[in-house]
């Protein structure tokens, strides 16, 4: 039970520093208009991964981090990890901030499933709902569990490896 509490605490905590930085986005959906009258779709926007800084990741899930980053690429051309939280007491988890060069659409989920599967992936997850996106995908060695912000440019990725939550181990 304390395991258990520990690792929804940091989960808790990595979710809530992460995403502190989505607050202020325009509603889901907006679209702009110029001067003659024409709609424009706010999808590319790429000023939050022009502006971001790029960071390297600590030891612990860099090569999971690093998996995930082609993943993503294949679906949004240039990711960058802009943020991070790891050393997660007794755990071996590290969630991942990646902001994305354009903004997320609803389809770009579907996208971010056929891209795990092309390397391998078992995807055990897939869900739109309310805004928001959410994949879960493992391979032999981590379960990925993303969340993001239909509208947003970043995408919040929590790593860790695989029978760490295993409810049959009886150590969670």
């Amino acid at each position: 039970m304390k395991k258990s509490a520990t690792i929804l605490l940091g989960v808790l905590a990595a979710t809530a520093l992460l995403g502190a930085g989505c607050q202020g986005r325009p509603a889901v959906g907006t679209n702009s208009s110029d001067s003659s009258g024409n709609k424009e779709e706010n999808r590319t926007g790429n000023d939050a991964y022009k502006q971001a800084e790029s960071l390297q990741l600590p030891k612990t899930g860099n090569a999971a981090a690093t998996a995930v980053q082609k993943v993503l690429e294949r679906v949004f051309g240039q990711v960058k990890i802009t943020g991070f939280v790891s050393n997660i007491p007794t755990q071996n988890d590290v969630t991942v901030e990646f902001t994305a060069a354009r903004k997320i659409t609803g389809s770009d989920v579907n996208a971010i499933v056929d891209s795990f599967k092309k390397y391998n992936f078992t995807v055990e997850l897939n869900a739109v709902s309310g805004g928001t996106g959410v994949v879960g995908a493992k391979n032999s060695q981590n379960y990925d569990y993303l969340t993001m912000e239909i509208g947003d440019q970043k995408i919040s990725v929590l790593i860790a490896p695989v029978g760490e939550y295993n409810s049959d181990s009886g150590t969670n």
